[in-house]
């Protein structure tokens, strides 16, 4: 972290950005980043050459969001058995998900999985790869939680309202995790408000 630019990529307008280590591809494990491209419409799919410190692209040519801009992104591993998920929450009121898979000459494609719908606008959001809990933040309202596995439905529990913490403003925006094993940790919200 010394505050310079390390490497540039000319690839349009990227909002939220995630990786998972340990994904297979070419007869590798590799890092694995993405981006939610707002330039177009897509997911943007990098290997990090950790090496080298730079991004290959590894997207299976563009892979469309079907969403107008795609705004916040999370990813997904499942611990039982490593398939690999990217989420990203639209402009309107859904989210979608997509398991990466890889296609082939070391390239990844997004599968859809499903769409996710709130009643407002979402952005941040975080996976707890231990636990299988999807983390949403439904900007104007709260903090929620689902199941990040497609097969484990569509239902939320609220975590927190933002109406009912007086040391936080709406919006809530960012997710993220501070793991400190053996599932215990924190969940760490950005309050766009103040």
């Amino acid at each position: 972290m010394q505050g310079r630019v390390l490497h540039y990529l000319p690839d349009g307008k990227m909002n939220n950005i995630d990786l998972r280590a340990g994904f297979p591809l070419g007869g590798k494990e590799v890092v694995l980043v993405t981006a939610s491209d707002r330039t177009r419409k897509a997911i943007a799919i990098y290997r990090l050459d950790t090496e080298a410190q730079r991004l290959i692209d590894v997207a299976d040519g563009i892979q469309p969001t079907d969403l107008d801009d795609p705004y916040g992104l999370c990813m997904y591993r499942n611990a039982e058995d490593g398939r690999t998920f990217v989420y990203i929450n639209g402009d309107d009121t859904r989210q979608r998900q997509w398991e990466l898979v890889a296609s082939g000459n070391s390239k990844v494609k997004a599968k859809h999985m499903r769409d996710m719908t709130f009643d407002s606008q979402t952005e941040g959001c975080v996976a707890d790869d231990h636990s299988g809990a999807l983390y949403v933040n439904e900007e104007d309202v709260g903090l929620w939680r689902m199941p990040a596995a497609a097969e484990g439905g569509n239902d939320k529990t609220i975590v927190e309202r933002i109406a009912d913490n007086p040391a936080v403003k709406d919006d809530y925006e960012g997710l993220g995790i501070y793991d400190l094993g053996d599932g215990r940790g924190y969940i760490v919200v950005s309050s766009q408000g103040n």
